[in-house]
C-alpha cells in the first residue's frame, strides 16, 4: 500500500465494476460520505486488489449490528454518524469500532461513543425546535394562504370578467384584421392583374409595331414575288407548250417503235417455228440413222452366222413406226 496521496486508484465492487481512477485524497472524500462499501476493492495497477477497509487512510472501522448476526460496515466514523442522523440505522442497535493496537482502550471507545450520544441527543434538540418552528411558520402561512386564496378568488372572478370583455375585444380585433387582411389581399392581387394587363398592353403595341415594319417589308416583297411569279407563269407556258410538242412526238415513237417490235416479234416467232421444225426433221433423221445401224448390225449378224444357205432377202424400212419396228421381207 501507498502513503501518497497522488497516487490514483482503481475500485472494484463484488459484481467486477470497476470505477476510478481516484487519488487517496478522494477515496477519503468517498468514505466520510458513505460512498465507499466493506465489499469494495482497491487496486493501482489494476492486478493487485485490496479490501477498502483495509487501508488506515480511510478510517472504515466502525460497524453496527442491524440484527442478530446481521452487521452492516465497516464504514467510516463520519459515514456512521450521517447513517444515524438519517435514521438508516437505529440509534438502539449496538454499535463496534475495530481496535487496531492496544493503545485503543474500551474506556477511550466508551468515551467516544457517550460523545456521540450526546452530539445525538443535540441533533435531536435542534430538530425539535426547528419542527416547532416550522410547524408555527406553516399554520401561519396557512392562515394567509386561505386569506389570500380569498382575495384571489374575489380577484379572480374580476379578471375574469375583465378577461371575457378583452377576449371579445380580441376576437373583434381579430376578425377586423382578418378582413383588412381580405380586402388587401384582394387589392394586392387586382394590382398585380393590372400590372400584369399594363405589361400585356406594352408588349401588345411593340408587336403591333413590330408588325407594322414587317408588314410593309412583306408587302414589297409580295410586289416582288408576283412580278417574278408572273415572269415564272409565262416561261412555264412556255415549257408547257414545248413539254407537250415533246410528248406527242415521244408517242409517235413509241408507237412505231411498239409496231417495230410487233413485226419484229412475228418475224421471231416465224423463225422459231421454222428453227422448231428443223429441229423435229433433225431428230427424226438422228433416229432413221439408229434404225439404219441397227438393222445393218442384224444384217451382218445373219450373214455371219449363215453365209453358205441363208437366202439374203430386201428389207425395207416402214416408215411411221418407232425406231424398234423393222420389218423383213
Amino acid at each position: 500500500m501507498s502513503d501518497d496521496l497522488a497516487t490514483k486508484f482503481m475500485i472494484r465492487d463484488v459484481e467486477g465494476n470497476l470505477f476510478g481512477p481516484a487519488t487517496m485524497e478522494t477515496l477519503v472524500k468517498w468514505a466520510r460520505d458513505g460512498r465507499l462499501a466493506a465489499e469494495q476493492e482497491l487496486s493501482e495497477d489494476g492486478e493487485s486488489w485490496t479490501p477498502v477497509d483495509a487501508f488506515p487512510e480511510l478510517a472504515m472501522d466502525w460497524a453496527a449490528e442491524l440484527a442478530p448476526g446481521k452487521f452492516f460496515g465497516p464504514v467510516n466514523r463520519d459515514a456512521m454518524r450521517e447513517f444515524m442522523r438519517s435514521g438508516d440505522i437505529s440509534e438502539e442497535v449496538a454499535k463496534f469500532v475495530r481496535v487496531k493496537s492496544i493503545d485503543e482502550s474500551p474506556s477511550d471507545l466508551k468515551a467516544e461513543n457517550d460523545d456521540l450520544r450526546v452530539q445525538l441527543e443535540q441533533l435531536r434538540s435542534d430538530f425539535t425546535e426547528r419542527t416547532s418552528k416550522m410547524e408555527a411558520e406553516l399554520s401561519a402561512a396557512t392562515a394567509e394562504k386561505l386569506r389570500v386564496a380569498g382575495e384571489l378568488s374575489t380577484r379572480d372572478l374580476d379578471f375574469e370578467a375583465e378577461r371575457q370583455a378583452i377576449s371579445a375585444e380580441r376576437s373583434s380585433i381579430a376578425a377586423e384584421r382578418q378582413s383588412l387582411a381580405a380586402e388587401k389581399s384582394k387589392l394586392k392581387a387586382e394590382l398585380a392583374k393590372a400590372d400584369k394587363h399594363a405589361a400585356l398592353l406594352a408588349a401588345q403595341v411593340a408587336d403591333n409595331e413590330a408588325m407594322k415594319r414587317s408588314h410593309a417589308a412583306d408587302m414589297a416583297r409580295i410586289a416582288e414575288l408576283e412580278k417574278k411569279l408572273e415572269d415564272a407563269t409565262g416561261e412555264v407556258t412556255k415549257l408547257k407548250a414545248d413539254i407537250e410538242t415533246q410528248a406527242a412526238d415521244a408517242r409517235r415513237r413509241i408507237k412505231d417503235a411498239e409496231i417495230a417490235a410487233l413485226a419484229e416479234k412475228r418475224e421471231m416467232e416465224a423463225k422459231l417455228k421454222e428453227a422448231q421444225a428443223a429441229a423435229d426433221a433433225v431428230t427424226a433423221l438422228r433416229k432413221r440413222d439408229d434404225a439404219a445401224r441397227r438393222l445393218a448390225s442384224q444384217l451382218a449378224s445373219l450373214l455371219a452366222a449363215d453365209a453358205e444357205s441363208a437366202e439374203i432377202v430386201d428389207a425395207e424400212i416402214i416408215e411411221g413406226t418407232s425406231d424398234e419396228e423393222v420389218q423383213l421381207s
